[in-house]
């Protein structure tokens, strides 16, 4: 898949999805019940200029959460969910799935089981993070 193909395939299911080509890594900007949502394409090994092949995806979201963060229940999420990580900086808490699928290996079926493994996990997650 391409990131035009996943910002095809966002749109097909009714997300938004708008492709980022600008300066260091590209991304599909996103968002889920209203929380804003990336996928940023990892180019590591690539030698070319061929901007659809990635090494990589990374999901990322972040959120203020109002209170202090529950640290407790961080750190469970982040011993029990072993492709997303948690992590709060500041007053914003951020949510991390990596995906070690190049372009070449990700396919569609994947990339749909992956995406739904995100969206099931991630809106829930940001307003569970407070005290």
């Amino acid at each position: 898949m391409t990131p035009q193909d996943i910002v095809s395939w966002l749109q097909a299911k009714g997300y938004k999805g708008k492709l980022d080509e600008g300066v260091g890594r590209s991304s599909i900007e996103s968002a889920d019940s209203g929380v804003p949502f990336h996928i940023f394409f990892g180019r590591y090994e690539i030698e070319s200029d061929d901007l659809d092949a990635f090494d990589d995806l990374t999901f990322l979201a972040g959120g203020e959460i109002e209170g202090n963060p529950n640290l407790a229940a961080l750190n469970q999420r982040n011993a029990t969910d072993k492709y997303i990580r948690t992590y709060f900086e500041d007053d914003t808490i951020w949510f991390e799935m990596d995906v070690p699928f190049n372009s070449s290996e990700l396919t569609p079926s994947m990339f749909e089981r992956l995406f739904d493994t995100w969206i099931d996990w991630f809106p829930d997650a940001i307003k569970n993070s407070a005290e």
